[in-house]
């Protein structure tokens, strides 16, 4: 006896990784190019941009181990280590929620879902967190994470081009992965 769903499953890429990565590297293709310099160049766009403090950008979740692509300044290194280290805080969430997390006033709330976090940001000259999940479909790549020493939110002008450089930052590291995969 079949299940009702047994043969009915279409499955287009099941069996043809190779086609899966033909597809990907065609997209890339027509993705914007890589610069020179891509671990500076990626951050700075985000600071020229936006009436940001600073930014980080880090790739992980199976594309590749946990690395940081650039960190504007030591700061934003370390709001990046921290999150990473104690596997808590709204770089999480925005991966887990695939949308971004705004916290445009840090320290009038406990953020009760990152006590750990919460209370290390307290000792830091961040005000504000904005942290951008880098998808491309159903693929996670990473998050940007970018901290103001001001409080308050982002415009809706800055928001929207915050997710036009996320979407830009995406292309890029996926061209730089495919680039770097073996085979």
């Amino acid at each position: 006896m079949t299940g009702p769903l047994e043969g009915s499953v279409s499955r287009p890429w099941s069996g043809r990784p190779r086609s899966i990565l033909k597809w990907l590297s065609a997209m890339v293709e027509d993705a914007p190019p890589l610069a020179e310099g891509l671990d500076s160049n990626l951050c700075a766009r985000f600071l020229q941009a936006l009436p940001v403090s600073g930014a980080s950008l880090s790739v992980f979740a199976g594309l590749a181990p946990e690395t940081m692509v650039c960190a504007s300044n030591a700061l934003s290194a370390r709001i990046d280590e921290l999150q990473f280290d104690l596997g808590e805080g709204p770089r999480w969430e925005a991966l887990q929620t695939r949308a971004p997390v705004l916290l445009p006033h840090l320290r009038s709330s406990d953020y009760a879902q990152w006590p750990v976090l919460a209370k290390a940001l307290r000792d830091l000259e961040v005000e504000s967190l904005f942290v951008y999940p880098l998808i491309l479909g159903a693929m996670d790549i990473g998050v940007v994470e970018l901290y103001s020493s001001t409080p308050g939110p982002l415009s809706p002008a800055n928001h929207s081009t915050a997710l036009r450089l996320a979407d830009t930052a995406t292309w890029q590291l996926l061209r730089q992965l495919l680039t770097l995969a073996p085979g």
